[in-house]
């Protein structure tokens, strides 16, 4: 919640100037972006490996089962989620890849979070345009596979790591580590 409050809060009046600046900025950045991924999750044909994964692992209600076939393709955490929007929205590719989407809201919100230690201007100015508009990371956020999902833990347990570091704040911490656990678990695979 205390991340939704911060996004809310990107055009409060009482911030610096310098700050206001920043935080336009990243809706500039984002509203185009996000609006791209959810275009393409609506509109993009399926991927030979999403068709895997939601043939072997979320129709077949198996996630991991040894009567499947053991491949690459079972994400854990991707084909839990996948499987729960697809029992409540439908089958519909987008309802599948609906996970990995708003999974991009966080990566996003973390990614803003890291740039903030940053005391060079340019740079923090830069690296969000490089880590939220390169189509080979943000690509991830419109596909039902787990990358995107682990992307989004990664940047929140390290954003998560070093708010603990610079405030020793025992929440960061509770939050981190589960987050790196989860990042794992989007990436892992039944091999």
């Amino acid at each position: 919640m205390r991340y939704l409050s911060k996004v809310m809060t990107l055009f409060n009046p009482t911030l610096s100037n310098k700050n206001q600046l920043f935080h336009r900025y990243c809706w500039l950045i984002f509203i185009p972006v996000f609006t791209y991924l959810a275009i393409r999750a609506f509109f993009n044909e399926p991927l030979l490996d999403e068709l895997i994964t939601y043939s072997n692992y979320i129709q077949s209600h198996k996630p991991h089962n040894l009567d499947i076939p053991i491949d690459a393709n079972n994400h854990l955490l991707n084909t839990y989620l996948a499987s729960c929007t697809a029992y409540l929205f439908g089958e519909h590719i987008f309802w599948l890849r609906l996970p990995n989407l708003l999974s991009f809201i966080f990566y996003f919100i973390s990614v803003v979070g890291i740039l903030k230690y940053l005391n060079h201007t340019i740079v923090r100015y830069l690296g969000l345009l490089a880590l939220t508009c390169i189509p080979f990371i943000t690509e991830y956020f419109a596909y039902c596979r787990g990358y995107g999902l682990s992307l989004m833990f990664i940047a929140l347990a390290f954003q998560q790591l070093l708010r603990f570091i610079r405030t020793q704040n025992p929440n960061a911490f509770i939050i981190g580590v589960p987050s790196a656990a989860m990042a794992a678990m989007a990436n892992l695979n039944v091999l």
